[in-house]
């Protein structure tokens, strides 16, 4: 009796391994690449992103402002 105990809980120990194994490989087969990365997602807030993407459109906006003007330099001075 106590063999087919023994087996009988190996059994269960070893389905309950194989459906865990099934479970994570099919939700490595769904997850997307973000969940994949070393480092965590952090989320911030949509006023601050905002904040944040005017402040990069300034700089590039006086970037080209800069460089408009160098050419327009170099036209002339040719």
């Amino acid at each position: 009796m106590r063999l087919n105990e023994k087996t009988g809980e190996g059994l269960q120990s070893s389905a309950e391994v194989l459906e865990t194994e099934l479970v994570e490989s099919l939700l490595a087969e769904h997850r997307s690449y973000h969940e994949m990365e070393d480092s965590p997602i952090v989320e911030l807030d949509t006023l601050s992103q905002l904040k944040a993407n005017l402040q990069v459109l300034a700089d590039l906006t006086a970037r080209l402002s800069f460089l408009n003007r160098e050419i327009r330099y170099v036209m002339k001075v040719d």
